[in-house]
């Protein structure tokens, strides 16, 4: 478990945010006034049944989307006030994404995918390949720098994408069922990597998952229901 969240820094921080949508003459309220806060460090699981906003929440957290109402704050940065070139910015530098569906670039290798936030952050290319080639390492695929995602498995696939969200450091990573398409074996070895490296460097995490077992092993566990977020009881 965590420190006590009060001893900590505060990366994010939602309030009340709403998202609606229009469909037709019809106004969808997705997001209902969902609130949390996540500190450095910290890992926290969302869970709830499909189509209850889990994904939608986390396109907000993550500045891909923009919310109807409410606040979200990044290290006390209020997106609502930041243009969509500084979101964008903080999406490449502080923030990293992993979803189900791994979204790696088909033409390019193992390599080439990680270092791709790094470049168009503008760090030196010849830093980014050292850098991936040793993250890559530690996740097990030394010997698949120079391959392409079709000649991947699923898992090393994932750890790919893995790799790719923490190349530029970020304070927070994003995670939306990242192991939805792994076996048991595969996924357990993807999140183990993603907690250590998540405890190890302090970055705050927030993971929506169908899986209760890493649902349980998050430091807090919340349920999104009616478009608002509650504490999971056991």
């Amino acid at each position: 478990m965590s420190e006590p969240a009060s001893s900590r820094e505060l990366i994010l921080k939602a309030e009340n945010v709403e998202k609606h949508y229009r469909d037709g003459e019809r106004l969808l309220k997705v997001l209902r006034g969902a609130s949390l806060e996540v500190y450095a460090g910290e890992i926290v699981s969302i869970v709830g049944a499909s189509g209850s906003g889990k994904s939608t929440l986390l396109h907000l957290l993550g500045a891909l989307d923009r919310a109807t109402s409410g606040t979200i704050l990044f290290r006390g940065r209020d997106y609502s006030t930041m243009s969509n070139a500084e979101l964008a910015a903080l999406r490449n530098r502080s923030i990293g994404f992993i979803f189900q569906f791994h979204h790696l670039l088909s033409e390019f290798s193992a390599r080439e995918n990680v270092i791709i936030p790094g470049l168009i952050a503008g760090r030196p290319q010849d830093e980014l390949i050292a850098l991936a080639d040793r993250r890559l390492g530690e996740l097990g695929l030394s010997d698949r720098l120079h391959h392409r995602p079709a000649k991947l498995s699923g898992g090393e696939q994932q750890r790919v994408a893995l790799a790719r969200a923490l190349i530029n450091d970020p304070d927070l990573v994003l995670a939306d069922e990242p192991t939805g398409n792994l076996d048991a074996e595969s996924a357990a070895t993807v999140i183990d990597l993603l907690w250590s490296n998540v405890r190890d460097n302090h970055r705050a995490l927030v993971i929506v998952t169908h899986d209760p077992e890493i649902a349980r092993r998050a430091d807090r566990c919340l349920r999104l229901r009616d478009g608002r977020l509650f504490p999971e009881t056991a």
